[in-house]
């Protein structure tokens, strides 16, 4: 049987999963080029996958807790897949990774055409898949972490580092949705504009609200301390809700890897806060916090009078320092601010 695409996507409202037999397909296609199975329980897709050599586009979105593969089993899944370019792996929130002491593997499994990566599930599961895989020509790397969030994670932060185009990432946006936060460090550069780092944490504020940002500070430290251009924005629906996060001391301790920050952009809520944790700062304070800053951007034509109220005296302070900051409104103008 011949197939260059297959798609299921069982689930119903009464959250009915599918279960596929081992004689699917024969057990063998080796002419697929993209598969996505949706809450699909199905034992034998190692056995599938292992047939299936010209596979580009693999999703397997929603793996049902009944069907749970190991990390080693997962990478040995991929081990067949040489000209595999898209991989997305999506764990349901009810699975579980179990603790166990393994040995790291001698070898990892190659994906020398991998481009796109991205998975959603249990910190302590990617640390041990990507601890077991290859993917030189990797761009984009999206991360949505379900459950508790691992601060010491070394191979996240090998894996990354040996991935050859996230060392020219140079910029870094983060988006604060209603109840958590999205981390993503990107590059500027034309040549590689769709190379894209991104960490994202589902859970509520009272669990951790900044866990994202912890995550990336801790895994990907070098990146981060060498990224030009920070970006403060915030989702449009909805207020910023949580009020125990907005302390200037710990927006500035959440802030203060980006120590190679020139081009700095704020915006709503959380441009607010930053704000107004920098206008708190003491003037010996100042010259410590973003030393390479040349420029902030402040969003709008005509940006919020308070957040120029509480950027004012930092940037005076900054300026009489000896550090020429300058003030623009995003759209580029020029802003003169002041402090009477």
């Amino acid at each position: 049987m011949r197939h260059s695409l297959l798609k299921l996507d069982p689930y119903d409202d009464d959250g009915q999963e599918a279960i596929l037999k081992d004689s699917f397909l024969g057990g063998s296609a080796p002419c697929l080029r993209s598969l996505r199975l949706h809450r699909v329980t199905f034992p034998a897709l190692h056995k599938l996958l292992l047939s299936t050599n010209d596979l580009v586009n693999l999703c397997l979105v929603n793996i049902p807790f009944s069907d749970y593969v190991s990390p080693e089993g997962m990478a040995s899944c991929l081990s067949s897949l040489t000209k595999l370019e898209d991989l997305r792996l999506g764990f349901s929130p009810l699975a579980f990774y179990p603790d166990r002491n393994q040995h790291l593997p001698l070898t990892r499994v190659n994906l020398c055409h991998l481009i796109w990566l991205h998975f959603g599930g249990n910190t302590k599961y990617l640390e041990d898949f990507v601890a077991r895989i290859n993917a030189p020509l990797l761009h984009v790397f999206q991360m949505l972490l379900i459950g508790p969030v691992l601060l010491n994670t070394p191979q996240l932060t090998e894996f990354v580092d040996r991935t050859k185009l996230f060392k020219v990432l140079d910029q870094a946006e983060l988006h604060f949705h209603d109840y958590d936060v999205t981390i993503k460090l990107l590059s500027q550069k034309e040549t590689v504009d769709h190379t894209i780092l991104s960490i994202h944490s589902s859970l509520p504020w009272s669990e951790g609200s900044f866990l994202s940002l912890e995550q990336a500070r801790s895994s990907f430290l070098s990146l981060i301390s060498s990224l030009e251009c920070l970006n403060l924005t915030k989702d449009e629906y909805g207020p910023l809700i949580s009020q125990g996060i907005v302390e200037n001391a710990y927006w500035l301790e959440l802030l203060g890897p980006f120590t190679a920050v020139k081009y700095l952009y704020l915006s709503g809520e959380p441009g607010l806060h930053v704000a107004r944790a920098l206008h708190k700062l003491t003037w010996e304070g100042v010259v410590e916090v973003w030393p390479a800053l040349q420029s902030v951007f402040l969003e709008g034509l005509q940006p919020s009078e308070d957040v120029v109220d509480a950027i004012a005296p930092f940037i005076v302070r900054w300026q009489l320092s000896g550090h020429p900051v300058t003030v623009h409104s995003w759209e580029g103008k020029e802003l003169v601010v002041d402090v009477l």
